[in-house]
């Protein structure tokens, strides 16, 4: 269906569409996107050229439709000065999101045609797109939670997108007088469907269904059932229904210690990495009866120069009962860094230390994930802050990144791990066997020797 869709438009000699996926080799191999698409377009046009070399297809009235690739953020260049009329984007769920708004960003045309960009997909729960296709989801109090409504199956809702953050609305006029005339909002519709709504290829190939219905129990909800939700029991180390959030924070006198965990990085987007890792820090505190609670979380992007600052504000609101502890990593340059960041801190008087970053973050976050499933661990209601993607009060970012986390490397916004390495830092050193005592000036990083009780478990 993404491939004829691109049919509406090609009697128009200035139509210039293209078809992309993550990956060049899935595009041109045998039986893949662009073999598919010769031999639905020759039926339409018996005089169209296949030009292979340049991976397009030329049609009698001069229109065009071009096969590319998105591998990775500098194929952004590929796609720079150029003018997209439409866009079909294959299996999305593989792309990055900054990519897919890149895409959007070159739309624009001579054809007598509004440009669009449109996306193909399986359910996938850890991607950029089930934040996009929720609203066309039954919600989380339904049963049903996770697969389509189809009451709201195909309806067109509109977007304005400011500083990265999506803003939804239900018409166009509703988003001009909510940001104004020159708001320009962009119509935005889900058409979420299964093998049942495609009649013609259960007649032509009934085995497909029952091939669909064999497949393990997860691939089953997700191919044949459009299941958002269905995710591998395992595939995750945290999982936020065993955490329960608190309407308010506990006193403070009920805790036993409070640290505010951080983990750097010092690159804003750009070109060639639209996507950076963020500098990123948990407040966590363990209580005299052993609980863990999440107090705060907040998240940003800025670079080297501004950290001591941003350090210093959340310092300052946390007040003199919360330590600050400080990732070191192993690198000679950057643990000298640390360490005179931290010294500065402490000359401020606030209570700093340092920690050697683990170089294994699943083992680092397997212990607070473990807490957390035996239920040790709670989470503040609306305790988390995005200032980059200017998110506020809402704990969704945090909960999805430490549920997508599988102790692999993953690119993209889907692929970060800064909240993940916070918590394992903060838990760690809350969990020491031994207290380290506290100094208000003159300390730099104690040289005490502590042991984690966790330090022998080995994950499983």
């Amino acid at each position: 269906m993404g491939l004829l869709r691109h049919l509406r438009w090609v009697s128009d000699p200035n139509y210039r569409g293209f078809c992309i996926r993550k990956n060049s080799t899935a595009i041109m191999k045998s039986g893949g996107l662009f073999q598919e698409a010769v031999k639905i377009y020759s039926q339409y046009d018996p005089k169209l050229k296949v030009k292979l070399k340049d991976q397009k297809v030329v049609f009698s009235s001069g229109a065009e439709v071009s096969f590319s690739h998105y591998e990775n953020s500098n194929a952004a260049q590929l796609y720079q000065g150029l003018q997209l009329s439409s866009v079909f984007y294959d299996e999305a769920t593989h792309a990055n999101e900054e990519d897919i708004w890149w895409l959007v960003s070159r739309l624009r045309t001579d054809a007598n045609m509004t440009p669009s960009i449109w996306l193909s997909c399986n359910p996938q729960p850890d991607s950029f797109l089930f934040d996009w296709v929720k609203w066309w989801l039954y919600p989380e109090n339904d049963e049903r939670h996770g697969l389509p409504d189809p009451e709201k199956n195909g309806k067109t809702r509109w977007i304005v997108r400011r500083n990265g953050v999506i803003n939804w609305g239900d018409s166009r006029e509703e988003m001009i007088e909510r940001y104004g005339e020159k708001c320009m909002p962009l119509a935005f519709q889900v058409l979420l469907g299964t093998i049942y709504d495609n009649p013609v290829l259960m007649e032509n190939q009934p085995e497909y269904l029952s091939n669909l219905e064999a497949l393990p129990d997860v691939e089953r909800r997700r191919l044949l059932l459009g299941d958002w939700t269905a995710r591998e029991a395992g595939s995750s180390y945290f999982d936020r229904k065993n955490c329960p959030e608190l309407a308010t924070a506990p006193p403070a006198k009920e805790f036993e210690k409070i640290v505010r965990a951080y983990d750097f990085a010092g690159t804003l987007p750009h070109d060639s990495n639209r996507s950076p890792d963020y500098f990123a820090s948990v407040k966590m505190g363990k209580m005299k009866n052993g609980q863990y609670v999440v107090l705060d979380v907040v998240r940003t992007r800025i670079t080297f120069g501004d950290w001591l600052e941003h350090i210093l504000e959340n310092a300052r609101r946390d007040g003199p009962g919360v330590d600050i502890v400080l990732a070191e990593d192993p690198n000679p340059a950057s643990k000298a860094s640390t360490k005179l960041l931290a010294q500065s801190l402490i000359e401020q008087g606030f209570i700093t230390k340092t920690r050697r970053a683990s170089a294994g973050k699943l083992d680092a976050f397997r212990p607070f994930a473990a807490s957390a499933e035996l239920g040790v661990v709670s989470v503040v209601k609306g305790c988390a802050t995005d200032l980059w993607n200017k998110i506020d009060n809402n704990n969704e970012f945090f909960y999805k990144e430490l549920e997508a986390f599988d102790g692999k490397r993953r690119s993209g916004e889907s692929g970060h791990d800064d909240m993940v390495d916070c918590c394992s830092l903060a838990y760690l050193f809350l969990a020491q066997r031994i207290k380290i005592p506290s100094f208000s000036t003159g300390l730099l990083s104690s040289n005490l020797t502590y042991q984690n009780p966790f330090s022998n478990v080995k994950g499983g």
